[in-house]
C-alpha cells in the first residue's frame, strides 16, 4: 500500500535527471520547511514525520507517502473534523448570542416604552433622569422647608423677646398703677 507521489516525472534522460534532482531539492527544502513551521509534532498528526509513516524521502530523491496505522481516508479526518466542529461551536454561539442580544433589545424597547427617561440614560451617561429631577425636587423642597424652620424659629425668638418686653412693660405699669393708685389716696387724706 505505497503510493509514490513524484514531483516531476523523472525519466532517464540527462536534461530530465537534472530537472528531477532540482525538484528533489525543492520537494526536500518544502517538506522541511513544512516541517520547521508546524514543528514536525503536528505532521506526526497528519501521517507525516517519524517512522510510523507519512511523508518521506526514499532514496532516489522523491518523495513517498508511506502508509500509516490509519486509513488513507483518514489521514485528514481529525484535523478537518476538529476544524468543522470549531466552527460549528463557533456557529452556535454566535447565533445564541445573536438570540440573546436580539432579547435584551426587545427588553430595552419595552423598558423604554414603560419608562421614557431610560432613553436619556444613554445620551448623558449619567444615572437615570428621573431619580436625578427627583432628587433635586427634594433637595429644593428640603431647602425650602429649612429655610421656612429657620424664619419661623427666628420669628418666634422675636415673639418671646416682645413678650418679655411686654411683660416688663405690664409690670412697669402695674408699678406706675400702684404708685399712681398710692399717691392718690394720700392726695385724697390730705384734702
Amino acid at each position: 500500500m505505497r503510493n509514490t507521489l513524484t514531483p516531476v516525472s523523472s525519466s532517464s534522460s540527462s536534461s530530465s535527471s537534472s530537472s528531477s534532482s532540482s525538484s528533489s531539492l525543492l520537494c526536500r527544502t518544502g517538506l522541511r520547511a513544512m516541517e520547521s513551521l508546524f514543528g514536525g509534532g503536528e505532521l506526526g498528526l497528519l501521517g507525516g514525520g517519524g517512522e510510523a509513516g507519512g511523508l518521506k524521502e526514499d532514496g532516489c530523491g522523491n518523495v513517498a507517502w508511506h502508509s500509516s496505522p490509519l486509513g488513507s481516508d483518514d489521514v485528514y479526518s481529525a484535523p478537518h473534523f476538529t476544524l468543522i466542529s470549531a466552527y460549528q461551536d463557533i456557529k452556535t454561539r454566535l447565533a445564541s448570542l445573536e438570540r440573546e442580544n436580539s432579547g435584551i433589545k426587545r427588553k430595552l424597547k419595552i423598558y423604554e416604552i414603560k419608562f421614557p427617561m431610560i432613553s436619556e440614560f444613554g445620551e448623558d451617561n449619567s444615572y437615570c433622569s428621573f431619580e436625578t429631577k427627583e432628587t433635586a425636587l427634594l433637595h429644593s423642597e428640603n431647602g425650602n422647608l429649612q429655610q421656612r424652620v429657620n424664619a419661623l424659629t427666628h420669628e418666634l425668638q422675636k415673639r418671646k423677646e416682645r413678650e418679655g418686653q411686654l411683660e416688663d412693660v405690664i409690670q412697669a405699669y402695674e408699678k406706675i398703677h400702684m404708685e399712681k393708685s398710692n399717691l392718690q389716696r394720700d392726695l385724697d387724706k390730705m384734702d
